[in-house]
């Protein structure tokens, strides 16, 4: 892995964006879909899920290439209908290769093998029974948005938005400041 020069790319900032309001309603939709990112200017393009808006207004525009979601901007007491689409095909599988080795010492000093950049010393497919498996994941997505309130049946964690082109759709309201 090449060494990274700090401070040659913008830091991205996501766009701000408020509910589109019809009715007393306010919603906001946002799909995750996968794009090719830049994520650094001595790197090449790279698969990235990215978040978009797809219904609601964009307030202020973010700056520099952003995978990101955006931030969402709500007046203290409103509620919120928000659609989580999961635009990732089934085709995309998870966005990384799964490379195990072997530690032949657990007790040694760091760094840990499995955790140094590289395949060097990687056990091959046949040796790995799980590496197959792990590649053809599919992309399934845990969506949240800071400073709503949760429902109780949530428990403060959110259900998973499992599977390409699945939705999951959250009321949520700003009570809290």
């Amino acid at each position: 892995m090449p060494k990274l020069r700090p401070f040659q790319d913008e830091m991205p900032v996501p766009d701000i964006v408020r509910p589109a309001s019809a009715g007393g309603f306010h919603q906001l939709s946002i799909v995750v879909q996968p794009e090719k990112v830049r994520l650094h200017h001595d790197l090449p393009l790279g698969n990235v899920w990215c978040y978009r808006l797809e219904l609601g207004h964009v307030a202020h525009e973010g700056r520099g290439v952003s995978y990101l979601g955006p931030t969402v901007e709500v007046q203290r007491g409103h509620a919120v209908t928000v659609a989580w689409r999961n635009g990732i095909s089934k085709a995309h599988t998870l966005p990384f290769e799964v490379i195990k080795v072997p530690n032949p010492d657990a007790a040694a000093t760091l760094p840990v093998p499995e955790n140094e950049p590289g395949r060097d010393g990687a056990l091959p497919d046949a040796q790995d029974t799980m590496r197959m498996r792990l590649r053809s994941l599919q992309a399934t997505l845990v969506t949240h948005l800071h400073g709503a309130s949760v429902h109780a049946d949530f428990g403060r964690v959110q259900p998973p938005l499992s599977g390409p082109g699945r939705m999951l759709v959250q009321h949520r309201s700003w009570r809290r400041w």
